[in-house]
C-alpha cells in the first residue's frame, strides 16, 4: 500500500506542466547537441541538402536517362579498384555539368572494384566497376533535361579511362514531356532545343546498343549526321552487324545496308517505262548520291542534272557513305565526279527559274534542248516536311509539279518519293489486268 502511494504521488510531481516543459526543453538541448542530420553512414559524404518533405512536387513527371556501359582500355587502370578516386571522379563530372550532388556513397567491393551511389538534387548517379572484365556500368536518371548527358559520357570515359567508341549506352527520355513543361524565355527555351539534341536521332540513342557519330554538323538548313552503329541481322536478329545510317534533322534518311532496295526501285522503273532510251536525266535532291548511281547505270545517259539544296549532305555521303555513290564498273569510282553528272547545290526553285525560265511551259517546243527525258523527285518524306514552312510545302504542291512537268519530254517520264502508302479501305484491284481510272483515283 504503501508503494502503490508513493508511486502516485512521484506521478502526480512528474505531470505537472512545469515537470513538462522542462521535460521538452531537455529534449530540444539533446537534439542540438546530438543533430540527427550530422549522423551520417561510414562512407557517405553530405554535400548539400534539400527540403524534399516541405517541397511541393509540382514538376511534370519528365527526366532522362543515361545507361553506359564503358569498355575500359587497361585492366591496370588505378582509379577502378581506387575508391577515393572514383568518387572524386564522379564528383569532378558532377561539377562540371551542373549535377547538384546531395551526398555520395562508396564501397569496395570484392575482390576488385567499387560502387559508387550518388543522390543528386534531381535524380541520382549509380556506378560499378568491373576491372578484371574491363568494364565500367554507370547509371544516371535526372528530372528535367537541363543535363547534356552526350557530355556527360564523354567525361565519364575520360574520368574512367575508357573508350566510348567501343563502349553501348543509350540516352532516353523518361516520362512523358509536354511542350508547356519548358521555359518560355527565349533564351532558356534555345537552350532547351540544344539539349533536346542529345536524344536525337531517337532510333539511335534510345537504343541500348554501340554507336560511333561519324558526321555531325549543323547545316544552314538542317541537322546532318551520319551514325555507326550495331544494328541485328536481318535473318538472324539475335545477331548484330555494325552498319552505318544517314539522318536529317534526327529523321532516318537511309541505311547503307538496304539503300539500294529504295534507290533501285525509285529509279530503274522510270527508265524502264520511258518510251525512248533516256538521254538527259534531271535529279530534285538525292544528296546522297544513291539516285545519281541508279541513273548512271544506264550507257543511254549522257547528262544527268542533279539539283540539291544541302551541300553539307552530298559532303558527309562522299566522306562516310561512298558506297552511295560508287560507279565503278560503269563510270568513274565517285558518281558525283562523272562527268556525265551537272552537280548544283542550291535552292531547287530557284534554279529551276534560272536555267528552265519562268516561262517554261508556254515556251517549251522553243526550249525543247533543254528538256528531260526522266525526271526524278527524290525529296523529304511527306510526313516529315517542316511545319510552317513555305519551301516545304511547296515541294509537294500542285503548281510544283505543273511546272516541272513543263521540263519533261513529251514522251518522258517524271517519278517521285511521295511517302508511305496510305492505307486502303478495302481490296486492291486484280493484279492480272490493267487498273481503271476509277481504281486509280480510289488507291
Amino acid at each position: 500500500m504503501g508503494t502503490g502511494t508513493a508511486y502516485m504521488s512521484l506521478s502526480r510531481t512528474l505531470c505537472t506542466p512545469w515537470s513538462i516543459l522542462i521535460f521538452v526543453v531537455f529534449l530540444v538541448a539533446c537534439f542540438k547537441i546530438y543533430n540527427v542530420d550530422d549522423v551520417v553512414p561510414s562512407g557517405v559524404i553530405p554535400l548539400a541538402s534539400g527540403n524534399f518533405l516541405g517541397e511541393k512536387h509540382e514538376k511534370p513527371p519528365y527526366g532522362q536517362q543515361l545507361s553506359l556501359d564503358l569498355s575500359i582500355k587497361s585492366p591496370d587502370n588505378a582509379v577502378l579498384h581506387d575508391e577515393k578516386g572514383a568518387k572524386d571522379a564522379v564528383m569532378k563530372i558532377a561539377k562540371g555539368t551542373g549535377m547538384n550532388i546531395l551526398s555520395i556513397h562508396s564501397s569496395k567491393l570484392s575482390p576488385n572494384g567499387v560502387s559508387i551511389m550518388a543522390a543528386l538534387e534531381d535524380g541520382h548517379i549509380t556506378i560499378q566497376t568491373w576491372p578484371e572484365q574491363r568494364q565500367v556500368l554507370i547509371d544516371i536518371i535526372a528530372r528535367g533535361s537541363k543535363i547534356d548527358l552526350k557530355d556527360v559520357s564523354s567525361r565519364m570515359a575520360d574520368q574512367f579511362k575508357g573508350d566510348l567508341a567501343t563502349s553501348t549506352y543509350s540516352i532516353k527520355r523518361r516520362g512523358k514531356f509536354m511542350p508547356g513543361d519548358a521555359d518560355d524565355d527565349e533564351a532558356v527555351g534555345e537552350k532547351h532545343k540544344q539539349l533536346e539534341l542529345q536524344f536525337s536521332p531517337i532510333e539511335i540513342m534510345s537504343a541500348h546498343k554501340f554507336k560511333k557519330p561519324l558526321y555531325e554538323k549543323q547545316s544552314p538548313y538542317q541537322h546532318v549526321a551520319v551514325y555507326e552503329h550495331d544494328d541485328p541481322l536481318e535473318d538472324e536478329p539475335d545477331r548484330m552487324t555494325v552498319t552505318k545510317t544517314l539522318f536529317l534533322d534526327g529523321v532516318l534518311q537511309s541505311n547503307v545496308d538496304d539503300e539500294d532496295k529504295y534507290h533501285e526501285t525509285l529509279v530503274q522503273p522510270a527508265f524502264i517505262a520511258s518510251a525512248v532510251p533516256p538521254k538527259r536525266v534531271l535529279i530534285v535532291g538525292g544528296g546522297e548520291g544513291g539516285t545519281l548511281r541508279e541513273t548512271l547505270k544506264w550507257a543511254s545517259v549522257k547528262t544527268t542534272t542533279m539539283v540539291d539544296l544541302d551541300a553539307d549532305v552530298i559532303k558527309a555521303s562522299r566522306e562516310y557513305l561512298p558506297t552511295y555513290s560508287n560507279c565503278t564498273g560503269f563510270g568513274t569510282p565517285s558518281c558525283f565526279d562523272d562527268p556525265r553528272t551537272e552537280l548544283y547545290t542550291e535552292d531547287f526553285i530557284a534554279w529551276f527559274d534560272k536555267h528552265m525560265g519562268n516561262d517554261i511551259c508556254e515556251k517549251r517546243e522553243e526550249k525543247k534542248d533543254k528538256l528531260y527525258d526522266v525526271i526524278v523527285i527524290d525529296l523529304l518524306d511527306t510526313e516529315e516536311l517542316p511545319e510552317g514552312q513555305e519551301w516545304a510545302e511547296h515541294l509537294y504542291s500542285e503548281l510544283f509539279y505543273k511546272r516541272i512537268a513543263c521540263a519533261l519530254n513529251p514522251l518522258g517520264t517524271i517519278v517521285t518519293q511521295f511517302g508511305e502508302a496510305p492505307e486502303q479501305d478495302g481490296a486492291l484491284p486484280p493484279l492480272d489486268r490493267p487498273f481503271t481510272i476509277a481504281e486509280l483515283e480510289r488507291i
